[in-house]
């Protein structure tokens, strides 16, 4: 989705040449400056230019591998999400646990029926997952049923994986009472 109309041939062309004609108009100046009118304060002046320009273009070129990089990586992300959706719901809740455990410090230490009990900074947390299609929003039922099951392992806290966004009745009861439970929004789980 683009945010502005794209620039003409023209535009960008002159865009692209005024910018490095500035650059090289720039490192003249300076060392014309410096050194006033002769033939090294040109050909240094020429050479600062080039190379600012050269600067431009190796940092544009970084700019469009990095936009790249991110966008590859968010739809990889969104197709590994929605692949979760499918599979058996025990095999589903491993993956976003091992998803998870790069930006929490957690153990994985036993499999349950519907989610990974794991060791997270000396406490009992359960991950689980809901998994729903991405037009279906995560309700209550599912924080009630991961509060429940985290109740029935004695574990201290639960983290909630969506592959959807969530109700705000669903936010709302996440916050409420024990044991806590953290939502993971879709948006974390595929950065």
């Amino acid at each position: 989705m683009e945010k502005y109309a794209k620039k003409t041939p023209l535009a960008s062309f002159a865009d692209h040449f005024l910018l490095r004609l500035i650059l090289i108009a720039v490192g003249l100046g300076w060392f014309i400056f410096l050194w006033g009118v002769s033939l090294p304060a040109l050909l240094s002046g020429l050479a600062l230019g080039l190379m600012m320009a050269l600067g431009v273009r190796l940092f544009q070129r970084m700019t469009v591998s990095t936009r790249e990089k991110q966008m590859r990586r968010m739809i990889g992300g969104e197709i590994a999400l929605d692949e979760l959706v499918l599979l058996p719901i025990q095999r589903a809740a491993f993956q976003a646990a091992l998803w998870l455990t790069p930006r929490f410090p957690m153990e994985m230490t036993r499999t349950t029926r519907d989610g990974v009990l794991c060791k997270l900074e000396g406490k009992k947390v359960l991950v689980r997952l809901a998994a729903h299609h991405p037009s279906v929003s995560a309700s209550v039922d599912d924080v009630l049923d991961a509060r429940r099951e985290a109740m029935a392992l004695g574990a201290d806290g639960c983290l909630l994986c969506l592959t959807s966004p969530a109700a705000k009745e669903a936010e709302a009861c996440a916050q409420t009472g024990s044991p806590r439970i953290r939502l993971v929004s879709r948006k974390e789980m595929i950065a």
